[in-house]
């Protein structure tokens, strides 16, 4: 380093960000996770690239709890890099169950549309020989990041072992595309 205040630049190959390749952001500190580093300088996936596996969301920075998960419908593990693709009958409940207690940040459900997604509920619980929050979703946020796409926040000070995601009206139909949970 010469001491000019860019970081890491004398190793660095051209990337125009002065980061490494695979790296990016201000301080290089964010790792590109599209599929075969097919990453823009900003981070973002190149034109019909996805995101690795496990990881989704702006820049790909987010991990994805639900494919380590024991889903009660093995189907919503099923994915496309063209949104909403392949769909999903949801069964009431949905149950997702974590094989360790865990701490999310955030769960992201896309519908084939808005009306699929209302009247839903969460709630937390425990299982064999695990201590979890058990419970609401408390202080429960919501808001929707386009017209299928709703994102749940809830205060979960505490680990989480299992979520049920169940509608109002259960014997309502609704189309489901996928389900993220993000850690």
């Amino acid at each position: 380093d010469d001491d000019d205040g860019k970081i890491d630049e004398d190793t660095a190959l051209d990337t125009g960000t002065g980061c490494l390749p695979g790296w990016f952001g201000t301080h290089c500190e964010k790792m590109c996770r599209c599929y075969d580093s097919a990453c823009l300088p900003n981070g973002n996936c190149k034109e019909n690239v996805s995101c690795v596996f496990d990881f989704f969301g702006l820049q790909c920075q987010y991990k994805d709890l639900i494919h380590s998960a024991n889903v009660s419908q093995e189907n919503v593990k099923y994915r496309h890099l063209t949104p909403c693709l392949y769909n999903f009958t949801a069964k009431t409940p949905l149950n997702i169950t974590f094989p360790w207690p865990t701490r999310i940040s955030w769960i992201q459900i896309e519908a084939v549309s808005k009306d699929n997604l209302q009247g839903l509920k969460l709630r937390f619980s425990q299982t064999r020989n695990q201590s979890c929050y058990t419970g609401h979703c408390r202080h429960r946020r919501e808001f929707y990041l386009n017209t299928n796409t709703l994102r749940i926040m809830c205060s979960a000070a505490q680990y989480v072992c299992r979520i049920s995601i169940a509608f109002n009206a259960p014997e309502e139909e609704r189309e489901l595309c996928s389900i993220y949970i993000s850690a």
